[in-house]
């Protein structure tokens, strides 16, 4: 392949110089040829006087012949040399011949490689017109208009994978931006639709992020994913089978069903996040996760019961790395059978309230006392306590 950046070859024309040179010595050739051809002729050893009237005839027809043969051999040196000459104006001309088809290829493909870029620089264009669009779009006070935003930049996404965590971002930037609780009284009926219809949005912005993030959706995968959600108010928010890289949402609100299970996270951040449960006593849903970096839930408020636990249907959360649960209250337990942590784990400060109704379970080798979970000593009784209520 021609090396666009490699100086190109040159050919340099032919001289007028060089052709005259060219004839001077093909006719030199041509001529000491004969020259030297005829002189041989006219070499052999002249007959004796008694040799000379029986030789003469003879002498004169070998001495024509052989200057017949001089002449004719110069013209055949003078010929050579100029088929020689020829041969190498054919090489040269075919060299020519092939540097112009290689610099006709060169072109070729640089013009191919310019109209790529070119056609790569509108593409990026018309991708940021649209993601520009859409981004603004998110922006107007009608629902309709925003849900097609959405819409707009998953397929932006979808269809440029450089720009899909660009758009993840963007998303997860709307879900931070502040919110009226989802099932919060409004004084009148127009801010309740409101309400209403900017939740419809949320949920619709979260079913896009779950989409991409569970490998089991091969077509819409988006791997390595980062999803920050600090702060955001979620609604029934589900990241149930994903695989992220990154998760932090401190100080973020979970309202109602919030599931986790089978996913595996990167680093895990929520701290100080409250997790609630404006309908019914479904709490987090942690069976089945996998925590490959560090997991920090310190100061985090569960209104719900968190499971962690292994059932039928999920084997127990895995923590590989450090996990903190210092500080976190649970309103109504937790259950935590069956848990591996293969690391560091923090349960300082841990505060509990468990109602008749209520399960609690702790992490097998942990027991609550004195407001804290703490490991249980060698020949102790190593299961979990089921009833620890602080009043």
């Amino acid at each position: 392949m021609f090396d666009m950046l490699a100086p190109r070859p040159l050919l340099k024309p032919l001289r007028w110089w060089w052709v005259l040179a060219s004839a001077v010595l093909v006719v030199g050739v041509g001529t000491t040829t004969g020259w030297w051809m005829w002189s041989l002729a006219h070499l052999a050893p002249a007959p004796n006087q008694a040799q000379n009237q029986a030789l003469t005839q003879a002498a004169a027809q070998a001495e024509a012949q052989a200057e017949a043969e001089a002449i004719k051999t110069g013209l055949t040196a003078a010929g050579g040399t100029g088929a020689a000459l020829a041969l190498l104006l054919a090489v040269r001309r075919q060299r020519a011949t092939e540097l112009g088809l290689t610099l006709q290829d060169a072109d070729l493909a640089l013009r191919e490689r310019s109209a790529a870029a070119t056609e790569a620089d509108a593409a990026e264009s018309r991708i940021t017109e649209l993601y520009l669009k859409a981004v603004e779009q998110l922006g107007s006070d009608k629902a309709a208009v925003r849900l097609g935003a959405m819409y707009a930049l998953e397929r932006v996404a979808q269809d440029n994978a450089p720009h899909r965590q660009t758009v993840l971002d963007v998303m997860c930037a709307y879900l931070r931006m502040p919110v009226r609780p989802a099932y919060a009284s409004a004084e009148d009926a127009d801010a309740v639709g409101q309400n209403q219809e900017e939740l419809e949005v949320r949920k619709a912005a979260q079913r896009i992020i779950r989409a991409h993030v569970q490998p089991r959706n091969e077509d819409k995968f988006w791997p390595q994913m980062r999803i920050e959600l600090t702060g955001a108010y979620l609604v029934d928010f589900n990241l149930a089978g994903a695989d992220v890289d990154l998760f932090e949402a401190n100080h973020a609100t979970f309202s109602g069903e919030t599931g986790f299970h089978g996913a595996r996270f990167g680093l895990f951040l929520a701290q100080g996040a409250r997790f609630t449960e404006d309908r019914g006593r479904f709490g987090a849903d942690f069976r089945g996760a996998h925590f490959d970096g560090d997991v920090y839930l310190a100061y985090s408020w569960f209104e719900g019961t968190p499971w962690f636990h292994t059932d039928r249907l999920f084997p127990a959360a895995v923590f590989e790395n450090t996990a903190s649960f210092k500080g976190v209250h649970f309103k109504r337990g937790a259950r935590f059978e069956g848990c591996a942590f293969k690391s560091a784990v923090d349960f300082e400060e841990i505060s509990a309230v468990v109602g008749p109704d209520d399960q609690a379970s702790w992490p097998d080798g942990w027991a609550y006392h004195d407001g804290t979970l703490v490991r249980q000593r060698d020949g102790r009784d190593d299961r979990a306590l089921d009833t620890p209520v602080l009043q």
